[in-house]
């Protein structure tokens, strides 16, 4: 009885895998033919050389040839060719679920659980939780449960903070920044009605050299880390810029990007995701190119210290900043609809340089 159970569970937990992967795929066919994209790629024309590299690439180790779209819609950025980009269907649908099993990839992606990869990993931390909301059930930081109800609940004298839930939201969903303690309560009540869960976390105050760049968002670093044959390695950096008054630094949600080395150096040039470039930010006029951020190599070096808290995942998306004490805060970390496009548009290259082959005969394999 036991094991037809067993093979039971096995065949619908392969369905669902199949209709996750599925899934992603039909939503990055959609974000491909979005007619913002398509200008961007009609802007790029390949050489017949240039094809051939990617043809050769692809049917060597994936075993078929592949659609130039993505190609030319990362190059259409930087105007630089790499052959080794990394198309967003193939890492979206295939890679990361085979990457990040299902039974891990939704429990980590839970915020509420955010504390656990710093376990053991010194100078980082991640914003202090002041209120939890669950199915209705509030607590405060220190496991307190807090009667929303009742008069004397004042937001425990927090006056500003950001709300949002402790998953799903990708691009600044459904982050909302609350001022005022009669609003952290009204909202905290009007959470405690709803499933799900929420948290209300503090407002970070950053490092002077993310603000000097926009003060008006707290700018983030997007640092992918993934494990490969025994070694932590990293995806080139992108960091994340807000603008037009935004508390948000997304590029969906209006803010743009910019490429880091890995010595903390920016680009000469940042980017929106449909394809605005800015030598300088738009409301600071600070100047992008030859601007340096020092912490940055340590910054690498503790995003691979955190994926080592969790290795039964593959590929991890990090999302840190420095607050203004120069200790590293971890806002979130992605582990699944992660997304590879951010890199490869600020830098111009494919993301896992001389992994590509042998991750492209791994995305291949059954």
């Amino acid at each position: 009885m036991m094991g037809v159970l067993n093979s039971s569970r096995k065949v619908m937990k392969d369905f669902i895998e199949k209709s996750y992967s599925m899934g992603q795929l039909h939503g990055e066919m959609k974000k491909i033919n979005d007619p913002r994209r398509q200008n961007l790629i009609e802007t790029v024309h390949l050489t017949k050389a240039e094809e051939n590299k990617i043809d050769t690439l692809f049917t060597a180790n994936y075993g078929k040839k592949i659609k130039y779209d993505w190609h030319r819609l990362y190059q259409s950025f930087t105007g630089k060719f790499d052959e080794n980009y990394f198309p967003e269907y193939l890492f979206s649908s295939v890679l990361e679920p085979k990457l990040n099993p299902m039974d891990y990839r939704y429990v980590l992606d839970d915020k509420l659980l955010l504390p656990l990869f710093c376990v053991g990993v010194e100078h980082v931390r991640t914003p202090r939780t002041y209120y939890s909301v669950c199915d209705g059930i509030c607590f405060d930081e220190e496991k307190n449960i807090v009667d929303l109800k009742s008069d004397n609940f004042n937001g425990g004298g927090v006056t500003e903070a950001i709300i949002k839930s402790v998953q799903d939201t990708s691009s600044g969903v459904g982050v909302e920044k609350i001022k005022g303690a009669e609003s952290i309560k009204n909202n905290l009540q009007e959470k405690a009605k709803k499933k799900g869960t929420y948290i209300v976390q503090e407002c970070i105050a950053q490092n002077e050299q993310l603000a000097v760049l926009y003060a008006g968002a707290v700018n983030t670093f997007r640092v992918i880390t993934y494990l490969w044959n025994g070694e932590v390695f990293h995806v080139p950096l992108a960091l994340r810029i807000g603008q037009g008054g935004s508390y948000l630094d997304n590029a969906h949600a209006g803010g743009m990007f910019i490429g880091v080395n890995d010595l903390g150096e920016l680009n000469d040039e940042g980017f929106t995701e449909f394809g605005k470039r800015y030598k300088e930010h738009p409301d600071t006029h600070a100047v992008f190119k030859g601007y340096k951020l020092s912490f940055v190599p340590e910054l690498i070096k503790t995003a691979k210290k955190l994926h080592l808290n969790a290795p039964q995942l593959g590929i991890i998306s990090w999302d840190l900043t420095v607050d203004q004490n120069g200790e590293f805060v971890l806002i979130e970390a992605n582990t699944r609809g992660q997304g590879i496009w951010i890199s490869q548009m600020a830098h111009g290259c494919g993301p896992f340089g001389k992994n590509t082959e042998d991750i492209l005969r791994y995305v291949a394999s059954k």
